[in-house]
């Protein structure tokens, strides 16, 4: 049996999120020298994921249904342990304290579309109980490699982009022929206005 572990965060910006997801599973390995039996930790791959809403309380859910489909993807099965942990307290408190069928009033009363809140409710649900997944709340004051790990990576991905190498020698050199050319120019300017001040004389 596996014990995987996902924590998902999301950052929002105007109308996108991007969710990043980070974790590890921990596998039980047999020892071939005694037969004691240890557990070796794998890091998931590190993925970012971008989805489109206008609604704050969505994309949080929807932060959380994306780290229930990574463990989906994992082959995680309801054989192993699983778990979310994010530092989403209230979403947290929102997923545990409900029922799917109270949780889809709950969203009714936050001003979200009911078929909307039936469509994340299913999901949600759906692929919880379905892998026996814990959802928890992550203490982001606490040490987290994980936690650390998901905000470098929506901070650099909020960041102004800054051009490769290659891109940025480009532009500096065709801004340096501009300005050759622009020099080249002036300096014609100039001596076509001083050969027709002579020819006037």
């Amino acid at each position: 049996m596996a014990t995987a572990t996902i924590y998902p965060l999301c950052s929002f910006d105007k109308d996108n999120y991007s969710i990043a997801i980070t974790g590890n599973i921990k596998i039980k390995v047999k020892s071939q020298l005694d037969d004691d039996v240890g557990e070796s930790q794998n890091i998931i791959q590190p993925k970012l994921i971008k989805a489109k809403t206008h609604n704050k309380v969505i994309g949080r859910l929807m932060t959380i249904i994306a780290g229930l489909e990574h463990l989906k993807k994992l082959k995680v099965s309801s054989a192993d342990r699983s778990y979310i942990w994010t530092v989403d307290r209230e979403i947290v408190e929102l997923i545990n304290r409900n029922s799917p069928l109270s949780m889809i009033s709950t969203l009714a009363g936050m001003e979200i579309d009911e078929e909307d809140a039936t469509q994340l409710v299913g999901h949600l649900y759906g692929y919880k109980n379905e892998l026996g997944t814990r959802i928890g709340f992550q203490d982001e004051t606490k040490t987290n490699r994980y936690i650390d790990t998901a905000k470098k990576m929506l901070a650099e991905q909020s960041a102004p982009k800054i051009p490769e190498w290659s891109v940025a020698l480009e532009k500096a050199k065709r801004k340096a022929q501009m300005e050759t050319l622009k020099h080249d120019l002036e300096i014609m300017e100039q001596d076509t206005t001083e050969n027709e001040s002579k020819e006037k004389k």
